[in-house]
């Protein structure tokens, strides 16, 4: 590179410097106007308890708008908290190949203010090959499933989600669950897979059993996946 050609490029990036401090002190101009905004619209609200109050405040347009949405975004919260809660038995000599037992829950609690329907969880274990999941399922056309609930009438059952679910199992190990009876979660209502229990063995290789979480529902389509997971190394 020339010395022109360097010169040019430390004017370049002392212009965009210059540029950086610039915006940086417009958008705290910006920023402290929107606070004073903030502060006279929240004593407004205080004398009349209406959102229509905002729209009486001289300030610009786009900032009443983006208030106003804070505002409705905060009065309809769509949340969700999932987890596992578990504990593990293990095998009283590794070296032997025997079965490590997981028995946990995966538990769905509705934190927010408004409904939550259709849900459904995906719970992932890694590597597929080596576990295998049990739990409150019934299968589709079974005579289990004609016969009616195996289990007690306080705990949920569930179903697979997709027809080919073996296949989903076996290529990426993705059990997609939905519950049987529960259509809707009410805030502050909490679904629970529960008492479920994976069975693993052990490789030769020693790799760690991964057990992941995921809830989905009609207002949370992209999924929530859990605070926690379940990884056993040995």
């Amino acid at each position: 590179m020339t010395n022109h050609q360097i010169q040019n490029a430390d004017d370049a990036t002392i212009q965009l410097k210059q540029k950086l401090i610039h915006y940086r002190s417009e958008l705290t101009k910006v920023n402290r106007l929107l606070t004073d905004y903030q502060k006279h619209i929240k004593y407004l609200q205080s004398q009349k308890t209406s959102i229509e109050v905002i729209k009486e405040v001289e300030v610009p347009r786009e900032v009443v708008k983006e208030i106003i949405t804070e505002i409705e975004v905060e009065k309809t919260r769509v949340e969700v908290q999932a987890y596992f809660s578990y504990s593990t038995i293990l095998a009283e000599n590794m070296d032997k190949g025997r079965e490590i037992t997981i028995l946990g829950n995966f538990i769905i609690k509705n934190i927010g203010n408004q409904p939550l329907s259709s849900p459904f969880v995906c719970i992932k274990i890694t590597p597929s090959e080596q576990a295998k999941l049990s739990g409150k399922i019934v299968f589709k056309g079974s005579e289990d499933s004609k016969a009616g609930s195996l289990f007690a009438s306080n705990v949920v059952e569930w179903e697979y989600v997709h027809e080919n679910w073996r296949e989903r199992i076996r290529e990426n190990g993705e059990h997609w669950l939905r519950p049987i009876t529960v259509q809707t979660i009410q805030p502050g209502e909490i679904v629970s897979f529960s008492q479920f229990d994976i069975m693993f063995t052990p490789s030769k290789d020693k790799k760690p059993l991964l057990v992941e979480g995921f809830a989905y529902f009609n207002e949370i389509q992209e999924g929530m996946a859990a605070c926690n997971k379940i990884i056993i190394n040995y």
